[in-house]
């Protein structure tokens, strides 16, 4: 209060209308202040007309500005009254000097009413101090001149930021920048380049450190104030290469291509980088910026060790291995979104990276060992090639999937849309490769069927391919599996000049010769068929070792196709002990699934269980729930349960009572369907 020079309202406040232009007495101060019209005072919170201390409040400055209004600094450095107020107050620590205003203000009879409330003061983040909004000598930067070229480099789309609405933000900033405060009152940091002159007082700006005034040749004292952190971390992508020396570093690497940051120094630190790139260098520093999202727990908060909230990744790593981190952060962190990890379940949020990581090193080892030295090619004009004819209908739909996850992955990568990739080969490796590929080519890999080489060939090809997409995601276990696949197929080969680095092999190239539709589609509907057979053999509880028969009603042309050529793939994979095709849908006393081009797949029920127990059991059951259905049907009888228990309760029974019905249904089906 001490510090006031003006009263402010709104400029559009008729109650205050006639009182602009006007003075009041400061109580305590002894001074005439005016009533001055501004439109960022708001009338409608308290009385609508706000005191002004334009030293000591940020709003209040820029009122001060725009109204020519005196600052009167008010306190010391020390947090102690100055000597611009009355003598009474001089020394006193602001909270005791507050103490003292209010206390006279009441001996005066000034003082309405004191209350409680909320005050939106700065604190120190370490020690909780009140921080006070203070008027200082400071040292800036005029930013206008660094921003237009900055603006019109995003405007002419050198400069790309994903996600694109982070670059909204960045022209937003660039149109509306501000210059910028440089200095800071630090104990550590790069110092002002500024010096005085104890004897003439002049302030020098100089590149090199100086010993004496240039002018008058006094003594002179650099300016204790430090550099702002962000003014030297915008010269790194040019100072880290020897600027301002024209290296050959500086020349090679500058600039760069794509910087990856968080999206909160978009400004502090992305912005700055770019102005000092043109400023400096007369280029950007990169042409792509990719801000990811931000790690939060399950209620969304940011993760930190002041709230408690965080996962520490050595722990992760301890546990679970480093890929299994990487790959759990990067296939859920998708562009634009930020990443939910429990850190009250550390389990269930890391444990499918693991499992992943566990999945590919055992299919490593698979391969591993039945590779003993070099596999044939699979292209090339050599007589010892795999010939396209000595490829199964499951090499050649494991090679175009290949070439379809490369596709995929690529474009993953290339659009910054990592979780996609990470997703992709992940689907690739467990499912297409571990589930379906594998289990098809066991009997050729063990020596039970002709055609081994072909099978390793191909495999050893995919696997190979799949370990230089996954690299970026899980480095370790690719790194580890991809040397020793090349010791395998190449023995002797790293004793004769050491592998380099998977990271340094040349990304996987897409193969048109691998595109195949036509084996995608048919082994696409195998897929489908032996699906439907696991699902009728798991709803029925047949364990793994039992075969069953099945036979097909075949709509199809490929289906017909399948059962011909791939039959003994489907008999095995499907654990039946025969697959013929049917002359008529299948009839009572089986149970059937339909495929999507209309061929049916039909198991005699006996094959799987013991029809005279299972139509008993079915019985049992169906008898037990008509029981409980009569005493709820009872209960919802009861005008006096209906009328008085509440609405909510009611529904619920009534609930209950459709779920039973609805099982009783389904029951009675399956003994029907079993000819019971």
């Amino acid at each position: 209060m001490l510090g006031d020079t003006a009263v402010a309202v709104h400029p559009d406040d008729a109650r205050y209308h006639d009182l602009i232009g006007r003075e009041v007495q400061l109580p305590l101060a002894d001074r005439r202040i005016p009533i001055v019209a501004d439109a960022a005072v708001d009338p409608k919170f308290g009385t609508g007309a706000v005191k002004v201390t334009p030293a000591h409040d940020p709003l209040d400055f820029e009122i001060g500005r725009r109204q020519s209004l005196p600052s009167i600094d008010v306190m010391t450095d020390r947090a102690t009254m100055s000597d611009a107020v009355p003598e009474r107050f001089r020394g006193l620590d602001r909270f005791e000097a507050r103490s003292r205003v209010v206390a006279e203000l009441k001996e005066l009879g000034l003082l309405e009413k004191t209350e409680a409330h909320t005050h939106a003061v700065g604190r120190c983040y370490r020690c909780d101090t009140v921080v006070e909004p203070r008027l200082s000598d400071q040292w800036f930067v005029k930013m206008a001149p660094l921003a237009r070229p900055s603006l019109q480099a995003y405007r002419d789309g050198r400069l790309r930021f994903i996600p694109e609405h982070r670059g909204v933000e960045y022209g937003q900033w660039m149109e509306n920048i501000r210059d910028w405060c440089i200095s800071r009152q630090l104990w550590w940091g790069h110092r002002i380049p500024v010096w005085y002159c104890d004897a003439c007082d002049r302030a020098i700006a100089s590149r090199t450190d100086l010993d004496r005034c240039p002018d008058c040749g006094g003594a002179v004292h650099q300016d204790e104030d430090v550099l702002d952190t962000w003014f030297s971390s915008q010269l790194v992508p040019f100072s880290s290469l020897g600027w301002p020396d024209r290296t050959p570093d500086l020349a090679g690497y500058y600039p760069g291509d794509v910087l990856v940051t968080a999206p909160e120094i978009l400004f502090f630190w992305v912005a700055r980088m770019v102005m000092s790139g043109l400023e400096f260098m007369e280029d950007i520093p990169f042409h792509t910026v990719y801000l990811h999202g931000t790690v939060r727990d399950t209620q969304h908060r940011k993760m930190s060790k002041s709230l408690g909230n965080g996962i520490d990744p050595l722990d992760v790593i301890a546990r679970y291995g480093a890929d299994a981190l990487r790959y759990t952060v990067v296939s859920g962190l998708a562009v634009g979104t930020d990443l939910i990890l429990d850190p009250n379940d550390i389990e269930a949020t890391f444990a499918p990276g693991r499992n992943f990581a566990n999945k590919l090193w055992n299919l490593g080892r698979l391969i591993l060992s039945h590779l003993d030295g070099p596999v044939r090619p699979l292209s090339g004009t050599g007589t010892n090639r795999v010939r396209p004819d000595q490829l199964t209908l499951a090499d050649r739909w494991i090679l175009a999937r290949c070439e379809e996850t490369v596709r995929e992955a690529t474009l993953g990568y290339e659009r910054f849309r990592l979780n996609d990739a990470a997703l992709a080969i992940h689907r690739f490796l467990w499912s297409d490769l571990a589930d379906w590929y594998v289990e098809t080519i066991k009997p050729r890999l063990y020596g039970e069927l002709p055609g081994g080489d072909a099978a390793r060939s191909v495999i050893t090809r995919v696997f190979e391919t799949a370990l230089r997409l996954l690299h970026p995601v899980m480095p370790f276990i690719t790194e580890t599996l991809w040397h020793a696949l090349l010791d395998a197929t190449f023995p002797g080969g790293r004793n004769a000049a050491p592998w380099p680095s998977l990271m340094l092999a040349s990304w996987p190239a897409p193969d048109p010769r691998a595109v195949n539709l036509g084996a995608i589609r048919r082994f696409g509907t195998l897929q489908e068929m032996v699906g439907a057979i696991r699902s009728i053999r798991a709803e029925y509880g047949v364990p793994p070792g039992q075969t069953v028969r099945a036979a097909v009603a075949v709509s199809g042309q490929d289906v017909r196709s399948l059962l011909e050529t791939e039959g003994a793939v489907i008999r095995r994979m499907a654990r039946l002990a025969s697959l013929e095709p049917a002359n008529a849908p299948a009839g009572a006393g089986t149970a059937s699934a339909v495929l999507s081009d209309g061929s049916a797949v039909a198991i005699p029920l006996g094959d799987m269980v013991d029809l005279q127990k299972e139509c008993a059991r079915l019985q049992q059951e169906a008898d037990r729930l008509a029981e409980v259905i009569r005493k709820q049907e009872a209960k919802l009888g009861n005008q006096d349960f209906v009328t008085k228990a509440p609405p909510e309760v009611v529904q619920r029974e009534r609930d209950k009572l459709a779920t039973w019905q609805e099982q009783v249904s389904v029951l009675l089906e399956k003994r029907r369907g079993l000819g019971c």
